[in-house]
């Protein structure tokens, strides 16, 4: 219970921290880009024991599905687990806290190139009912996607603000002016995470003066609004963007295959939509899981705090021993929150493409041979290859 109240106590003086400046708030939002798919109170907690961190998951996922050992001496991240009837602390480690053994797999992190930045832009406009203007390039596409779900959401998520504001900056002001502040900021923050989780420099479109209020929620219960409704916004934009990377190096691996083994492309997708039309297949097959990639961590703008600091330290060290056996894969790994859970990314290179490995070890097919069974052959690759994605 004393570490509990330790850890509740870090979140209370890291809300505190990240709102004393834009600068500090927007070095909370390099932590939250990476690790989108955690809640916000769990990434106030990382970011305020490991704000580098990239990729985190509990020892027994890295153990037990990633084949990675957790180092001798690392420190575990302290989260919060209100699941159960009552609270209690898990722990996370980030990648860079571990090794690869045998058969270990490594978080693919997806990123954007430039090659495929016209594909993404035709999908989200299509997604978000995008202009022509606002689909031009990536960043005014990301703007537009942050006002857009600002707007529709707005009233919703500051429902019960307003009843929290005692003894904060807040307090005193009146309800328009809350509103008209709130709704500044979580576009910007919407926006700034988008973009840098998406390889941008959000620096280059805002200034350090859109989040100058964010000074007025120097308190847990206020910010909690602001954090979850920021995370909430940009999760389902960036798994889309991450699911459709991932489609895009699907198709260009399987154009590549085609090509070498003599088969044009749009023959291969008739011949390949046949084959399971025969065999009572899904002529669009399986959808990839949403990827959970980080980008590479941004500068540390914050300043260097003392004190409190030191709690970064708060969970137990992992023994000075033999590296902690493998996990059986039969044993529950969910103590994850949506880490790496769903990422299945073993077989994909460091890129993002599907691993060449696993394609180059099918030969190719006798050219004289029924290209129909040549397209079943194909099939099963790309399902293969999307299993292990």
């Amino acid at each position: 219970m004393a570490m509990l109240n330790e850890i509740r106590g870090l979140a209370e003086y890291e809300a505190k921290a990240v709102t004393s400046s834009p600068w500090d708030w927007m070095g909370y939002l390099d932590t939250a880009a990476k690790l989108y798919r955690y809640s916000f109170p769990d990434t106030l907690l990382i970011h305020a024991q490991r704000p580098d961190a990239t990729a985190c998951a509990s020892l027994e996922l890295w153990n037990g599905k990633m084949n990675r050992w957790v180092n001798r001496g690392a420190k575990g991240i302290a989260l919060i687990d209100d699941t159960g009837p009552t609270r209690r602390l898990r722990y996370v480690f980030d990648i860079s806290d571990t090794h690869m053994v045998r058969g270990g797999r490594t978080p693919n992190l997806w990123k954007i190139e430039d090659a495929q930045k016209k594909d993404i832009l035709d999908h989200l406009a299509d997604a978000y009912g995008l202009s022509e203007t606002d689909s031009a390039d990536l960043p005014s596409a990301l703007s537009e996607i942050s006002r857009q779900l600002t707007e529709e959401n707005l009233e919703e998520v500051m429902d019960g603000l307003l009843y929290e504001t005692e003894g904060t900056f807040l307090e005193g002001l009146d309800e328009d002016t809350i509103r008209v502040e709130f709704r500044r900021l979580l576009m910007n923050s919407a926006f700034y995470t988008l973009a840098v989780r998406c390889g941008l420099d959000p620096m280059e479109y805002l200034e350090e003066e859109d989040f100058s209020a964010i000074t007025d929620y120097n308190a847990l219960p206020v910010l909690t609004f602001l954090g979850n409704a920021t995370s909430q916004l940009v999760e389902p934009v960036l798994v889309d963007i991450g699911r459709t990377v991932r489609k895009i190096l699907i198709e260009e691996s399987q154009k590549t295959v085609a090509k070498e083994n003599g088969i044009g492309y749009n023959e291969f997708n008739a011949l390949k939509r046949e084959s399971k039309n025969k065999e009572g297949g899904n002529e669009h097959g399986t959808d990839l899981p949403p990827q959970r990639g980080l980008p590479v961590p941004e500068p540390d703008h914050r300043e260097t705090r003392g004190g409190n600091r030191e709690v970064r330290d708060a969970a137990p060290d992992i023994p000075e021993r033999e590296p902690e056996g493998m996990v059986s894969e039969h044993d529950a790994v969910g103590e994850t929150g949506q880490a790496l859970d769903g990422d299945r990314a073993g077989s994909d290179g460091e890129d993002g493409s599907p691993d060449e490995g696993l394609l180059l070890k099918y030969p190719a097919p006798d050219k004289e041979k029924d290209q129909m069974a040549w397209a079943a052959h194909m099939n099963g690759l790309t399902a293969m290859a999307e299993r292990a994605s």
